[in-house]
């Protein structure tokens, strides 16, 4: 699970269970994404940083965050750019896309597996 190991930007996957190990790797704020119907949940959460030994009892702090395909879509766009978020989304979703393929290509020529039947969440914009 490349993203446990090295960044937290992409988000987990939510159809993967981890291991005890790995998700006392898992760097806090670390989203789980979901979407249905135009909306947007967002789970993350902090642990308490004193209470880290796995066989004791711990504590965290979950965030939700629920937005609309519109909202998600401008958030995407430059905070500088919002004011006309549509004219800029385009060319935000191109760079998406050529930074994610070459991240892809890096990571197969490196042997790990690259779930190509993932879809992005549709936008409104």
């Amino acid at each position: 699970m490349h993203v446990l190991d090295h960044s937290s930007a992409m988000g987990l996957d939510a159809e993967y269970t981890p291991t005890l190990t790995e998700w006392m790797r898992i760097e806090s704020q670390t989203p789980w994404g979901f979407w249905r119907d135009g909306a947007y949940l967002e789970v993350s959460f902090m642990r308490e940083h004193t209470l880290l030994d796995p066989v004791k009892p711990g504590a965290y702090v979950v965030t939700l965050r629920v937005r609309t395909a519109r909202e998600e879509a401008r958030s995407l766009v430059e905070p500088e750019n919002r004011d006309r978020w549509q004219e800029h989304l385009p060319e935000v979703l191109k760079q998406l896309d050529w930074a994610r393929e070459k991240k892809e290509q890096e990571l197969g020529a490196r042997g790990i597996t690259i779930q190509k039947d993932y879809r992005d969440p549709p936008l409104v914009n």
